[in-house]
């Protein structure tokens, strides 16, 4: 296990350079696209194991992940956003997380590595914690 493929999505890719070095530093492979086309590529010629995007996106890339999550229904999305308040319909299934993008890169990792059962990438003390 290890060197899980995360998909970032930014219109503005410099936004997500420093999230990428982190996450490439704990273990994953990162690839960044700033456009539909782009993404829609990656998607289909790599393995992909999660998609981690930022708010806002533009409505082309909106409409990728409307369409990865049809075609892909259990690739995990993460949202990333400044808003405080946001908040999703229940029955909308595109997004299966969000977290502010306040979230420092080490919360993101450990977020990441709980979601999707990574539990490499947690710290010994949490990946091995015996619930109460």
């Amino acid at each position: 296990m290890g060197g899980e493929t995360i998909l970032c999505l930014d219109d503005y890719s410099i936004l997500l350079d420093t999230r990428s070095i982190a996450l490439r530093n704990a273990g994953f492979t990162v690839l960044i696209a700033d456009d539909r086309s782009r993404a829609e590529n990656m998607l289909e010629s790599m393995h992909i194991d999660a998609i981690l995007l930022r708010d806002p996106i533009s409505a082309p890339l909106a409409e990728f992940i409307l369409e990865a999550k049809k075609s892909k229904p259990c690739l995990p999305i993460v949202l990333l956003t400044s808003c405080p308040d946001v908040s999703f319909e229940t029955d909308d299934d595109r997004i299966d997380v969000v977290a502010n993008s306040r979230i420092s890169s080490k919360l993101l990792i450990h977020l990441l590595a709980t979601l999707f059962n990574w539990p490499q990438l947690l710290p010994v003390e949490v990946s091995h914690a015996v619930p109460l």
